[in-house]
């Protein structure tokens, strides 16, 4: 988890790009080297769970051990960020408050390793 990088109330466009930019740094510097990662964005392909979860066995599969989500903050993320991912994910087409959706996320990624290990919670 990274600190917020803080804008002021009414920040211009110039500003908002400074700002990805800086956070594109920080999040390139604490991505594990050679992890799989996805970054959840609007634009992204919405996945269903089962999806999901062949998404992280696939990367399982080819020797990946760390997996690294991405929520970027209310003004998105840097186009660096989104181009250097594995994937791009979006949560639904609605926005949420970056808790929520952490939340969201942590609940999918749980669920799809218990897809994977075959349980019933998914169900």
């Amino acid at each position: 988890e990274l600190p917020e990088f803080r804008l002021p109330e009414d920040p211009s466009p110039a500003e908002i790009r400074a700002g990805l930019a800086k956070e594109a740094e920080e999040i390139k510097k604490r991505i594990p080297k050679g992890a799989w990662f996805c970054v959840c964005t609007p634009e992204g392909k919405g996945l269903s769970s089962e999806e999901l979860a062949e998404k992280i066995a696939q990367s399982e599969m080819n020797g990946i051990g760390d997996l690294c989500f991405i929520i970027g903050s209310s003004h998105g993320l840097s186009d660096r960020v989104k181009k250097a991912a594995n994937h791009r994910m979006s949560m639904s087409r609605l926005t949420f408050p970056h808790q929520l959706a952490r939340v969201m996320l942590f609940e999918a990624v749980y669920r799809a390793g218990e897809i994977n290990r075959g349980t019933k919670y998914h169900k």
